[in-house]
């Protein structure tokens, strides 16, 4: 390609060999379409994210208010080091797809997306300074109040999760008078390069992430990308996209302190350490994996908090400071005390535990967190009963208490006095309890939480329902919200208000509601009805997509488990018709997209 020829030869190879790969992997139409993009911050983020949109088409007008940058850039110059990125921008400059100015007003309405990539710089107490960031929304906003277009704006700084929809968005609407949502939308798109090959990352990224208040907000961002990297493509909410950024950035930190507290420990021993990280990096399965990367109850067994004990024990021999590995058997009582505060602070007396091993399916007790969390409910008063279908003696609290030399004397009184705590069966067990604690993934607990009465409550440490999707593919299906079922009359009243205006009896709003299941199909029917709605029913896909092509409606309520069609693929056809349902709200319903929500559940880290 002629494109590179000013990018030194190496990384004129590795950006060719990955656009052309991108570029074979889908067809023509499906490339991403061209767009015209402001990048408000020509930082190293802003200006890599200009440099590598105009490489592969769209329209770039970069901005800043250093009037030094602005020229310097005009005229090829780059300002950070970074390998390929000044040729890159020469040869966007030559194709007339890339420009800089301090011009905001000409960047606003020359382009239909603004990337916001200004710096977030620690305060003196640690936290971000949003200065700069609010200086930028303002001037946006300003901008827009004068505008015609729909435009989207995409943060791309680092800040807490609440910021864009609680600071920036209000900030926005105040100075163009418009509307978030009606007149312009708001998305946070983190970004993931990394110094020196941050050109290769852009096209090559781990992840792509958009959050927004809902699925169409990203589309105009989704399009950038299109036929690139729909395969890692994740859209979700605001908060969890700003704080992923957070996460990705400490687990980085993590994992760099962790090695060298390890090196440190290694050199005492006379042992190679980097020969001991290389063969930990093996375990893809354990060691670098989603397996332990969920949150949820403290860590037991026979082997974690043994060996963190061991190695914390060799450091302090051999007098190494290792502050990361000291702090994680504190951190794991940290866990085991949240939950045991969350139960108190609902304040039932009678507590069911469901589970007490440290793991489902065995009857291994050694170093379960489970009976930790026990010993400070009965200490708060607590009347406590136990199920756990393979604890069938009282052996597994022998073996326990043998391997419980740093156990405190409340833990021990409690394996002692086991038999006076434990139930035979579930009716036992949930036999006046108020609270019920669920320490095991189990299909039994499940139906137990789903069927408990109406008073008790649910402290759930481990999710116990779980989509392996969730609302991230809901979106990415085109659908526009999602309401758990089952679902009450308000909020479902609530849930249609936030997308379509209020029904009234002049004007009645027309609902298609597609369930498979005929009692909650009903059920939803009669609350619809109640509220106002004229409501068309459907038990699959296959007519759900029927009746949206031969007929308009106001709003879709599909449920996502159907024969024929699922709700996903009735919407991907939806989204696809040549008329106006096309455009309808559609809303997503399900028992399992997330957890349960509601005043009797309560998850440990959810």
């Amino acid at each position: 390609m002629k494109k590179f020829d000013m990018i030194d030869q190496e990384v004129s190879q590795s950006i060719n060999s990955l656009i052309h790969e991108a570029d074979q992997s889908e067809n023509t139409e499906q490339q991403s379409k061209i767009s015209s993009v402001s990048i408000f911050g020509l930082g190293y983020v802003g200006l890599v994210s200009s440099a590598c949109l105009s490489m592969i088409g769209h329209r770039i007008i970069g901005v800043d208010t250093n009037e030094r940058t602005v020229t310097s850039l005009n005229k090829g110059n780059s300002p950070i080091v970074e390998p390929g990125l000044e040729a890159s921008i020469r040869n966007a400059i030559e194709e007339q797809n890339f420009e800089a100015t301090t011009d905001i007003s000409h960047a606003i309405n020359n382009t239909d997306i603004s990337f916001v990539c200004v710096g977030t710089p620690s305060t003196s107490e640690g936290a971000l300074d949003l200065s700069y960031l609010k200086m930028v929304s303002t001037d946006i906003g300003n901008c827009l109040k004068t505008k015609n277009r729909f435009h989207t704006i995409a943060y791309r700084s680092t800040m807490e999760p609440g910021t864009a929809e609680n600071v920036l968005t209000p900030l926005i609407e105040e100075a163009s008078g418009k509307k978030a949502d009606k007149d312009f939308a708001i998305c946070f798109h983190p970004e993931f390069l990394r110094e020196g090959t941050a050109i290769e990352d852009f096209f090559a990224p781990p992840k792509t992430v958009i959050g927004a208040k809902k699925a169409s907000d990203t589309a105009q961002i989704s399009d950038l990308y299109q036929g690139r990297f729909d395969d890692n493509l994740t859209v979700t909410s605001l908060e969890v996209a700003e704080m992923v950024k957070y996460v990705d950035n400490t687990w980085h930190a993590v994992k760099v302190s962790f090695a060298n507290e390890i090196g440190r420990i290694c050199q005492t021993c006379d042992t190679d350490g980097h020969e001991v990280m290389e063969i930990f990096c093996k375990d893809k399965k354990l060691n670098l994996s989603p397996y332990y990367l969920k949150p949820g109850f403290a860590f037991g067994g026979s082997c974690l908090p043994k060996d963190v004990r061991g190695i914390n024990k060799l450091a302090s021999n051999a007098n190494v400071d290792t502050p990361l590995l000291n702090s994680i058997l504190k951190s794991n009582n940290v866990q085991i005390e949240h939950a045991a505060k969350m139960v108190g602070e609902i304040g039932c007396k009678n507590v069911a535990v469901l589970g007490l091993t440290f793991k489902q399916g065995t009857d291994d007790l050694r170093e379960t967190p489970t009976i930790p969390l026990i010993a400070k409910l009965l200490a708060q008063g607590h009347n406590i009963k136990v199920f756990d279908e393979n604890i069938k003696n009282t052996k597994p609290l022998l073996h326990y208490l043998q391997h419980a030399e740093c156990a405190d004397q409340s833990v021990i009184n409690f394996c002692k006095n086991f038999g006076n705590h434990q139930a035979h069966s579930i009716a036992e067990v949930l036999k006046d309890a108020g609270t019920i604690v669920i320490t095991h993934e189990s299909e039994q607990f499940k139906t137990i939480v789903a069927q408990r009465a109406e008073k008790q409550i649910v402290v759930d440490l481990v999710r116990l329902f779980k989509n392996p999707k969730g609302p991230s593919e809901i979106y990415l299906a085109g659908m526009d919200n999602y309401l758990q079922k089952p679902a009450r009359s308000t909020e479902l009243k609530e849930m249609l208000n936030q997308h379509i205006s209020p029904t009234n009896s002049s004007e009645k709003k027309h609902i298609l509601l597609a369930e498979d299941n005929i009692p909650m199909n009903t059920v939803i029917q009669l609350k619809l009805s109640s509220l106002g709605y004229q409501v068309d029913t459907v038990t699959n896909g296959e007519d759900a997509v029927f009746m949206a092509t031969n007929k308009a409606y106001d709003a879709i309520l599909m449920d996502l488990q159907m024969p024929k069609l699922d709700g996903y693929e009735a919407t991907r056809h939806i989204r696809n018709l040549p008329n106006e349902s096309s455009e309808v709200p559609i809303i997503a319903l399900s028992a399992n997209i997330i957890p349960e929500q509601s005043n009797t559940y309560y998850g440990l880290c959810w």
